[in-house]
């Protein structure tokens, strides 16, 4: 599953700011389950692997 997230607060994505500050919390905190990175870097990822 992927969550990507712009404009937080703003007029993009009617997710508060506060609620967002909420999930980060919760995603560093369970870091052994969760991968959390930019996008460039996890597409990154995403080329490397399917080179392989």
């Amino acid at each position: 599953m992927t969550f990507i997230f712009h404009g937080i607060g703003g007029d993009h994505l009617s997710v508060s700011t506060e609620a967002h500050r909420q999930l980060v919390a919760y995603l560093a905190s369970h870091k052994e389950q969760y991968w959390t990175d930019s996008y460039i870097n996890i597409m990154s990822y995403v080329a490397e692997f399917n080179k392989k």
